[in-house]
C-alpha cells in the first residue's frame, strides 16, 4: 500500500564544549507526506537530537558540521535506518575525517 509508519531516531555525540549541528537527508522520496523527504539536506538540530516517533521509516544519511550551514564539510557522516515503532540510536564520533567528510 506504500504507507510508511513512523519511528524514532536518537543521535548523540561527544559531551564536550563544542556545538555540533545535525543535518539529515532521506534516501527516499515521500514529498506527498512532507516536503522534507526530498533527498536533500535539512537541518536536524543540535546534537543530541531525539525525534520521537516523528520520522517516516526508511534510510537516512546523517552528517555533523561545526556551523549552521549544510554546505560545510562534515566532521562525521553516518546512516540511520528508522523502523516503525522502534528507536534507532546513532552515536556520532567527530573527526573520523580529518580533512572533512564527503557525505
Amino acid at each position: 500500500n506504500g504507507v510508511r509508519g513512523l519511528g524514532s531516531l536518537l543521535v548523540t555525540g561527544p559531551d564536550d564544549v563544542n556545538t555540533y549541528y545535525l543535518w539529515i537527508k532521506s534516501k527516499f522520496f515521500a514529498t506527498n507526506y512532507q516536503p522534507d523527504y526530498d533527498m536533500k539536506w535539512h537541518y536536524g538540530g543540535i546534537v543530541p537530537v531525539f525525534y520521537d516517533n516523528t520520522l517516516l521509516e526508511g534510510t537516512y544519511s546523517l552528517k555533523l558540521t561545526t556551523g549552521f550551514d549544510p554546505s560545510l564539510p562534515g566532521i562525521w557522516c553516518g546512516t540511520a535506518v528508522v523502523k516503525e515503532n522502534m528507536t534507532t540510536t546513532v552515536v556520532a564520533i567527530p573527526n573520523l575525517c580529518p580533512l572533512g567528510c564527503r557525505c
